[in-house]
């Protein structure tokens, strides 16, 4: 179900050109944010994303987006069994 879920996830957001969430989205500029997730987004570029060091952890390296922002689908592909869009 939840394979299902996640390549509807990306089937849709490449056919709208575009992520958009009306809640407020989380990410780290290091490493992986969520090893058990199922589908990871890169970010380029980024304009509206804050930093919250010295809020957080320093090891969380976290980015904090608002509410609504639309993040650009180009592309999808598979690295080491897991699904990543750019």
């Amino acid at each position: 179900m939840y394979q299902e879920v996640s390549e509807n996830f990306v089937s849709d957001a490449l056919e709208r050109g575009y992520i958009q969430e009306k809640s407020y989205a989380s990410s780290t500029q290091h490493g992986v944010y969520n090893a058990e997730d199922d589908v990871r987004m890169v970010i380029r570029k980024s304009n509206s994303g804050r930093q919250l060091n010295g809020f957080t952890l320093d090891t969380e390296n976290e980015v904090l987006f608002k509410r609504n922002t639309k993040f650009i689908a180009t592309d999808t592909y598979v690295k080491d069994g897991k699904r990543y869009m750019r």
